[in-house]
């Protein structure tokens, strides 16, 4: 069954990180928070020793690491295996293989050029029930946050996600038939664009993606 868990040392060592990571996930809607146990409890319709508290650790990344991630390990509280019984499938990233298999049958028809978008925290983008946020909360520096959005750690978020990028891989391929080949690759899109007015397909894929809310990363 879900049991809280502590958190990891990582957690401890970049508190203020973390909290800074939820308070913007709060800015934009993700997340709930702060707040106190009791509190907590009372938006998840659940008694304090409901909330399964997860297990958060965190770590800088990025070239330089300017971009901090926090974990919600969501396999050591034993949510993650409620969520896969779940589950109908799972999704896979392309291969080595698949990669090369599809710049080779477009390159058969002219030079190509790629396109590599990143949508920013698309897993934590999903929004979930909310009887499912007690499983799924954070406790950081004394307060607590609670998840209304799918987190970078629990096993439904990739996979919801996933069925949301192949919708905006869809509407991509109806809008522009010129587009031979979309990859996704987790939160990024590997768009293979034909020589020759590569530039103005680019810029209308992008206005598109932004038309239909996808949270670019422009850097």
């Amino acid at each position: 069954m879900p049991e809280a868990h502590p958190n990891y040392p990582s957690a401890d060592k970049h508190a203020d990180a973390i909290e800074a990571t939820y308070r913007e996930d709060v800015a934009e809607g993700m997340a709930s928070g702060p707040h106190t146990i009791d509190e907590a409890a009372h938006l998840c319709n659940c008694t304090p020793n409901q909330l399964i508290f997860g297990a958060l650790a965190g770590k800088p990344e990025g070239r330089y690491h300017g971009y901090f991630r926090t974990i919600h390990n969501g396999t050591v509280v034993h949510v993650n295996n409620w969520i896969r019984l779940n589950m109908p499938g799972r999704t896979t990233a392309p291969t080595l293989h698949d990669a090369a298999t599809a710049l080779y049958r477009a390159n058969m028809s002219g030079l190509h050029t790629l396109l590599k978008t990143d949508i920013t925290k698309a897993q934590g983008r999903i929004r979930i029930s909310q009887k499912d946020w007690k499983y799924i909360p954070a406790f950081i520096n004394n307060n607590a946050y609670i998840n209304t959005c799918e987190t970078y750690g629990v096993a439904s978020a990739q996979y919801y996600w996933g069925r949301l990028a192949t919708l905006l891989i869809r509407i991509l391929y109806y809008l522009f038939p010129d587009i031979p080949w979309i990859m996704v690759y987790v939160d990024d899109f590997l768009i293979m664009l034909p020589d020759g007015d590569q530039g103005n397909l680019a810029t209308s894929i992008l206005l598109m993606l932004t038309a239909l809310g996808c949270p670019l990363s422009w850097k």
